[in-house]
């Protein structure tokens, strides 16, 4: 209920469905939003803060994308499903956590040592190591769950390798819903 003349409401409503912002369901005859809000994908979700207005609202909004960093910013609670089957449902902490998903560091290392350096890095036991195409001298290194940030460099500094830089990257729900779900993606 709104506190407007139904005239106003009407044109308003007629308004946003021409425009192609909000459609209306055949049968149920309510309301939901349109091929054009679609459109604008994430830019849109995150510009309205829709996490922000569901708060005050005390509502549910329901997401469905595959766009996860967006899923990441905007939703509290997420449910992942594979191929019908839900295989994981919390919060975004809980599900990446659940998921053992591997933390990433990104370091940059002088570019004559990147060799050495990518050689001593594959010793860390279950480490992924590649080089990053974007920077020269920068290594990507995805950690097991349970190895220390502090492996890694140890190994460097016992090789004699300069470490420039070091960032570490905490797991994200895009790597956990990698992780759920390879089994079924092969």
């Amino acid at each position: 209920h709104v506190d407007m003349p139904k005239p106003t409401v009407h044109h308003i409503m007629t308004t946003l469905m021409e425009g192609g912002w909000i459609d209306r369901h055949l049968e149920t005859k309510k309301f939901r939003l349109g091929v054009r809000l679609w459109e604008k994908g994430s830019l849109a979700i995150k510009q309205m803060g829709l996490r922000d207005i569901a708060r005050q609202r005390r509502a549910t909004v329901i997401l469905s994308s595959h766009t996860l960093s967006d899923v990441e910013a905007v939703c509290s609670q997420v449910l992942i499903l594979n191929r019908g089957r839900l295989v994981a449902a919390g919060s975004v902490q809980e599900v990446v956590r659940a998921a053992a998903a591997p933390r990433t560091i990104r370091l940059r290392v002088p570019a004559g040592q990147v060799d050495m350096a990518t050689t001593v890095l594959r010793d860390l036991s279950g480490a992924a190591v590649g080089q990053a195409a974007d920077e020269p001298g920068a290594i990507v290194v995805s950690l097991p769950p349970g190895a220390g940030t502090n492996d890694a460099l140890e190994v460097l500094l016992r090789a004699g390798v300069p470490v420039l830089s070091f960032e570490v990257r905490g797991a994200t729900l895009a790597d956990a819903f990698l992780l759920l779900t390879k089994e079924t993606r092969r």
